[in-house]
Parts: C-alpha cells; sequence; structure tokens
C-alpha cells in the first residue's frame, strides 16, 4: 500500500511542477501554444534517463523512492518520458521492429483517440 501512496505523492508533485512549467513557457513564449507540453516531454524524458541511469548504478535501490520519482513524479511531469524509457528499451534489447511498432502505435493511436473522442465529444455535448 505504500507503493501507491509514494506514486501518488509525486504525481501530485509532478503534475504541480508540470502545470508551472506550462505557465512559464507561455510567458516566455506566448504565441506558441504547445512550448509548455514540449518543454515537459523534452525535459521530463531526459531526467527520466537520468534517473534510470542513476538507479541502476544501485547495489541496493530504493524501491519506495523509484517509485516516488519515476512513476510518480515523472509520471505526474509527462507521461511521454515513460514512452521513451520503453521505446528506448525495445532499441537497447535488439527489438528495432518492435520499437518502431510501439512508437508508430502510440503516436497514431493517441491521436487517432483523441481525434475521434473529439469528433464524438462535439457531437454528443453539442
Amino acid at each position: 500500500m505504500s507503493g501507491f501512496l509514494f506514486v501518488a505523492m509525486g504525481g501530485a508533485v509532478g503534475s504541480a511542477l508540470r502545470y508551472g512549467a506550462g505557465l512559464a513557457m507561455s510567458r516566455f513564449f506566448p504565441a506558441m501554444e504547445t512550448a509548455g507540453t514540449l518543454f515537459v516531454n523534452i525535459a521530463g524524458s531526459g531526467a527520466l534517463g537520468l534517473m534510470m541511469a542513476w538507479f541502476l548504478s544501485l547495489e541496493n535501490p530504493r524501491t519506495l523512492l523509484f517509485l516516488f520519482l519515476t512513476t510518480g513524479l515523472m509520471g505526474g511531469f509527462t507521461t511521454f518520458s515513460t514512452f521513451s524509457r520503453e521505446a528506448v528499451h525495445m532499441f537497447t534489447e535488439g527489438s528495432a521492429i518492435r520499437a518502431f511498432a510501439y512508437i508508430g502505435l502510440s503516436v497514431a493511436g493517441s491521436l487517432g483517440a483523441f481525434f475521434v473522442c473529439l469528433m464524438a465529444g462535439r457531437r454528443l455535448f453539442a
């Protein structure tokens, strides 16, 4: 049960950081509405990469700290970081075809689901 609590706490912090980053980026780049998302996706992927490298270097990684930082904090900050970790893991394991399929399905599926649900929602709530 404590794992859930650590994930929830990390998620709350990550979500607040994402919100703050979005506000800051909209002030610096007012004409670019996606600047906040672009920033958190790239920054979150880099941060998760560093965290994963650090945890892999430890002899006795702390499970609750791992959950707080990776699943919680980075998951709340951006889910793109987890997507990136999984895709790179597939490449490093020698599964390039699987990685490309995962990337293609993730991007096309997410965009497709968003578009279909947006259009359906517009009709439903019109």
